[in-house]
């Protein structure tokens, strides 16, 4: 829902925010990790995420916990079905595969 202060029309953070994680999520793997995105911003954080499953088969929890933005990242992988746990996890290690690409 826009706002209006000063008749110019903007988005609340939190708003701006679903919006882009909205956009990102309907992506494949391949689209997320296309261009260099921010390193700090939500689509940064999922393409270091996808990185790291594709180069290492899966990320340790303490790696993956390490920051709430990748960790909140990393959830939202698993809830869009871009990634999936592989059955051969052995704790800390989350075993994960890309599943859209």
């Amino acid at each position: 829902m826009a706002k209006t202060i000063h008749k110019k029309p903007y988005l609340l953070k939190s708003e701006a925010r679903e919006k882009e994680r909205a956009r990102i999520l309907n992506m494949n793997a391949s689209e997320i990790m296309a261009g260099v995105p921010s390193g700090n911003s939500m689509r940064g954080q999922m393409r270091e995420i996808l990185l790291q499953v594709k180069k290492h088969g899966g990320y340790s929890i303490f790696w993956v916990t390490d920051n709430s933005k990748r960790a909140g990242a990393a959830t939202d992988l698993v809830d869009a079905g871009i990634i999936g746990e592989k059955s051969d996890a052995n704790y800390p290690w989350c075993s994960m595969r890309i599943l859209k690409t």
